[in-house]
């Protein structure tokens, strides 16, 4: 999948971490076998690795969809993780209001929606299809709550109570977390949209898969798209911060789920 890159020069200027702000000079140079794109990727000891610049996500298209569309057995991989975690969710928590992240194809809301969730998508992608409730943008600026004329507001709710906020009872992100260009705000916002007893659930690269893999084995180096690889334990780290309670933290090496060598998660926020 991946080389280390010949043109990767020995004078390493440090970068500092976009999560804990040490600077490390610890660094991949990375020539991707199938693209040819080269990229420097910075190895931090808080347990992340991160690019040296910010992807500019302009691969997000038409031809972007389509390669998710028209994999093979794509629906069956795209939708194991919500067969698998479906039923502990449901547990958790009482409402079966569900936002997916990132969602490319909304394999994983369809079948949500068979289980009798209400359902929203956000996808940065312009090419997204679907209206109602799929909103098209940026998950990290978007502007969640609802579009209401405050006269129709004052007559719903009284002029006392002027204030409505979206809540969801589970965010669904399943790999995009990699994508983000500030990951901690983005778990910020999820913590704040998510009612009061509201799960989280993140799939996202395993760096930790490196030490078992190689470098070269690490399928994950996609310098268009990924900005922060995370370890498990900086990612459980970073939630317990925000006062997010940890349900389930597993590594996954098994081709049944949309990716490999990642980390599932499970998080709900701590309402006791």
């Amino acid at each position: 999948m991946v080389a280390e890159s010949k043109e990767c020069k020995i004078g390493i200027i440090p970068k500092c971490c976009p999560i804990c702000n040490v600077s490390t000079n610890n660094v991949y140079c990375i020539e991707e076998f199938d693209t040819g794109h080269k990229a420097q990727w910075y190895n931090c000891q808080c347990g992340v690795i991160f690019q040296d610049r910010q992807p500019k996500h302009e691969c997000y298209d038409a031809k972007y969809l389509a390669f998710y569309e028209d994999a093979k057995d794509g629906y069956k991989h795209n939708i194991h993780a919500a067969r698998t975690y479906a039923p502990i969710i449901e547990e958790l928590t009482y409402g079966r209001m569900m936002l997916d992240v990132g969602f490319a194809i909304p394999a994983s809301m369809k079948y949500f929606e068979d289980r009798g969730w209400l359902t929203w998508g956000i996808d940065i992608n312009k090419e997204i299809k679907g209206k109602g409730h799929i909103y098209k943008g940026d998950f990290q600026t978007y502007d969640f709550s609802p579009k209401i004329d405050q006269t129709i507001l004052d007559k719903l709710v009284g002029v006392n109570k002027k204030e409505i906020k979206r809540e969801f009872d589970l965010i669904w992100m399943s790999h995009v977390f990699e994508h983000f260009s500030d990951p901690i705000a983005a778990l910020k916002k999820a913590y704040n949209l998510l009612s009061f007893s509201g799960v989280l659930y993140i799939s996202t690269p395993d760096i930790d898969a490196i030490n078992k893999e190689g470098i070269v084995g690490f399928p994950h180096w996609k310098s268009r798209e990924h900005y922060i690889l995370w370890s498990e334990r900086a990612l459980k780290r970073e939630l317990e911060r925000l006062r997010f309670k940890i349900i389930m933290s597993r590594r996954n090496f098994s081709a049944r789920y949309i990716s490999w060598f990642d980390i599932h998660i499970i998080a709900q926020k701590d309402y006791f």
